[in-house]
């Protein structure tokens, strides 16, 4: 994964008092550009649990090329 997201997530969990919530751009998408960043869910949960915390969910039942991560304290 990107320094960048590590850096803002880890900042933002490190900020919050219940938990944090952010969405992330779906790998398998139809079309992609290379401006934006796409990430496999597996990774993402992976990176949560193993630095901010073991109470995670993704939640990626709608129709949107994106999946959303709950990481709470």
């Amino acid at each position: 994964m990107t320094r960048f997201f590590e850096n803002s997530v880890t900042q933002m969990f490190e900020l919050c008092k219940k938990g944090i919530a952010f969405n992330v751009m779906y790998i398998f998408v139809d079309w992609s550009y290379t401006y934006l960043s796409y990430r496999h869910p597996n990774e993402v949960l992976d990176w949560c649990v193993r630095n901010l915390s073991r109470n995670c969910t993704i939640r990626h039942d709608y129709e949107l090329y994106e999946f959303f991560v709950y990481v709470h304290r």
